[in-house]
């Protein structure tokens, strides 16, 4: 369908779909029609198409705009889709009847589509409802408190392709599909990494590998978690971001060390194996006597072999003092390394 076509029929029918709700739902004097505290620009309309949404677009703040979401994509979180914003991005939409969806329109109650709000939307509604509902001697409430209903609700989380939709956001909003492969050929199967083609431009991964770097974690759970999807080892110190969070949930739990620290412990040795040019000062024990400087420059650190395990002869990554004597993981190599023994 040619681009000037696409936009006239999306236009006509979304005119009509939203002007109904605008007319039947957002009254002025009720609290839905304050879509968004901020002046959108009149007569500014922007419309993407299905090929700009597969190669990765970004939709303006402010403005009107539709989006077709590609007819081969059979189906994409709502979150993924439009660029991992919603947390923090008001916005709002509305798509229509799905075209490839047997149940649609006729069987459907009410409006014909279907209203998708962001998380950041849906918690400022709530907290001006309840702002509006607040009762005090010197402040009668707004609302009656029997008039609870609203008509827009969040109604959306996965979007299937064929979706037509309108969408009104408070900040720009990077809107992809997530096309991520498996495979090569015939048996490619697309798996995705949480990650649209718009922000994998952005952050320069590849569109076509959910895991650009082969650290064992996908680009998407990188991005969300802070670790860095072009490099397989973030915090350089020796062991790959995919082995220090085993489980892959942005979080340090019992076995596993920081991805984004290269001592997660604070002890002085580095998780994995580092190479070190230092001038160490040595004790014999806790209270600080018979100190020494020791200068070096050689590879130390506690996970030897780089597996993510505590192996025998290693420290734990995540405990100052592994053996639980009392005594810090650095002086316990420290001092093996004064009595010569090579495997410290």
């Amino acid at each position: 369908m040619h681009k000037h076509k696409f936009i006239a029929t999306l236009c006509g029918a979304l005119w009509i779909t939203v002007g109904l709700v605008a007319a039947i739902a957002l009254s002025p004097a009720s609290l839905e029609a304050r879509v968004l505290e901020q002046k959108q620009q009149t007569g500014n309309w922007k419309a993407l198409t299905e090929a700009d949404v597969a190669s990765g677009a970004t939709i303006p703040s402010g403005r009107h705009a539709f989006f077709t979401v590609p007819v081969d994509v059979e189906s994409i979180d709502g979150e993924i889709l439009l660029g991992l914003r919603g947390g923090k991005v008001r916005y709002w939409g509305y798509c229509l009847p799905n075209p490839n969806d047997p149940l649609n329109p006729a069987q459907s109650v009410g409006f014909p589509g279907k209203f998708f709000l962001s998380e950041a939307e849906r918690d400022w509604r709530k907290a001006e409802e309840a702002r509006q509902m607040k009762f005090s001697p010197f402040r009668l409430p707004v609302k009656n408190p029997k008039d609870l209903s609203n008509p827009v609700k969040h109604q959306l989380d996965r979007f299937v392709g064929g979706m037509a939709c309108y969408i009104m956001t408070q900040k720009e909003l990077p809107i992809g599909i997530d096309s991520d492969r498996t495979g090569t050929g015939t048996g490619a199967k697309i798996i995705g990494d949480g990650l649209n083609t718009k922000l994998e431009r952005q952050y320069g991964t590849d569109p076509s590998k959910p895991d650009t770097d082969g650290d064992g974690m996908t680009d998407g759970r990188e991005i969300r978690y802070g670790t860095d999807p072009l490099r397989r080892d973030t915090d350089g110190d020796g062991i790959i971001d995919g082995i220090e969070d085993k489980n892959m949930n942005g979080r340090i739990d019992a076995g596993e060390s920081n991805a984004l620290r290269i001592d997660t412990d604070g002890d002085g040795l580095c998780d994995g194996m580092c190479r070190s040019n230092k001038v160490r000062k040595t004790c014999k024990d806790n209270r600080g006597s018979e100190c020494v400087d020791i200068p070096f420059s050689m590879m130390i650190g506690e996970d030897k072999n780089l597996n993510g395990k505590v192996d025998t002869g290693e420290s734990d990554p995540a405990k100052v003092d592994s053996v639980g004597d009392g005594i810090r993981d650095d002086v316990r190599f420290f001092k093996c390394m004064l009595a010569g023994k090579k495997d410290c």
